[in-house]
């Protein structure tokens, strides 16, 4: 199952290329990593995936949804953590990541949240405080 879809995306401010017919797939479960110099429009493909910028031109999913026409069904598929997420200092990595579903009404399957930490390598640091 493909979780996000983007087709030929691109972003300029005026006559400044951000990033220019950008066409990627992400699997459901797959990690995906995005390198590039200070710039690069890293940030910028972030706030687009995450509705929260519009893309000059292209379009994208997520899980089958429409970004641009549909934002709010993604909205409801996405959780964004960055580095500076504000994370509680006092409350363990599962504890955030908990507090945060339940601010999205989602459940927390610790099952589930354990796997996906795994995968990204940082399964074992769940239990410990930010």
């Amino acid at each position: 199952m493909i979780a996000i879809q983007a087709t030929n995306l691109s972003k300029a401010y005026g006559f400044y290329r951000i990033f220019e017919d950008l066409s990627f797939e992400i699997r459901a479960g797959e990690c995906f990593a995005l390198f590039g110099p200070n710039g690069a429009g890293k940030t910028t493909l972030l706030r687009i995936l995450a509705t929260l910028q519009q893309p000059s031109h292209g379009q994208f999913s997520v899980f089958g949804q429409d970004g641009v026409t549909e934002k709010d069904l993604v909205r409801q598929s996405l959780m964004v953590i960055a580095h500076g997420s504000h994370l509680y200092d006092e409350l363990t990595g599962f504890e955030n990541l908990q507090f945060a579903l339940a601010l999205r009404g989602q459940a927390f399957d610790p099952k589930t949240l354990k796997y996906g930490l795994d995968r990204v390598g940082i399964g074992a640091f769940g239990d410990l405080k930010i």
